[in-house]
């Protein structure tokens, strides 16, 4: 699956290096702008980020793997880029966390959907988690600390406005007419029933 083939080069991203060469900044290589999401400043971060991706992933991608495609590739490209222009004070970028965001959005529209005509327990929930991550976007924005990360490292901060960006984008992947259009398109399975139809007694006029 994606999810886990992206997972993997995550690791790879973290532990093969010390990812100067992958992270985003003024200045660096266009690519950085793909590569920096699979780097991290320390271990913790990246196990957070990695605990958050791989679930999310895998449940959005067995739901719709076009949305899924969307909700990954904008936001990707996105938040570096809204990180560059409306965070001077940020000069390197790296994480999973602003596309663990736009994966959270997905799914949460996702479930919303599905259960909009009923459960009423599962739309509470939901509703729960969402008021639970904008929480922790208010909690980073106002006290400049990572809710759940202890160590980033000397000097490195959270950056909430990546997860805004990457919940907007992943709202955006489930609701674009882009996204409904090939939704649509996808070719439904067709069922062949080979049993043979069961004969009532007006098939045996004489028996």
């Amino acid at each position: 699956m994606i999810t886990l083939l992206l997972a993997a080069l995550a690791a790879a991203a973290t532990f093969l290096g010390d990812g100067a060469a992958l992270q985003y900044g003024r200045g660096a290589a266009p690519w950085t702008i793909l590569t920096s999401h699979f780097t991290h400043w320390t271990f913790e971060q990246f196990f957070w980020g990695l605990a958050v991706f791989v679930p999310l992933g895998l449940a959005c991608e067995r739901r719709c793997r076009t949305r899924f495609l969307l909700a990954l590739s904008g936001s990707a490209i996105a938040i570096p880029l809204a990180v560059g222009a409306l965070a001077p004070s940020i000069t390197a970028y790296r994480g999973l966390s602003g596309l663990d965001s736009a994966l959270f959005a997905l799914l949460a529209c996702s479930i919303a959907a599905e259960r909009r005509s009923g459960d009423a327990a599962t739309l509470f929930l939901v509703c729960a988690a969402t008021l639970g991550f904008g929480g922790k976007i208010a909690f980073e924005l106002f006290t400049g600390s990572p809710m759940f990360v202890s160590q980033l490292g000397a000097g490195v901060v959270p950056v909430p406005l990546a997860h805004a960006v990457g919940a907007a984008m992943g709202v955006f992947a489930y609701g674009a007419p882009a996204a409904r259009r090939l939704v649509r398109r996808r070719p439904r399975r067709r069922v062949i029933d080979d049993r043979p139809p069961e004969l009532s007694p007006e098939y045996f006029p004489f028996a």
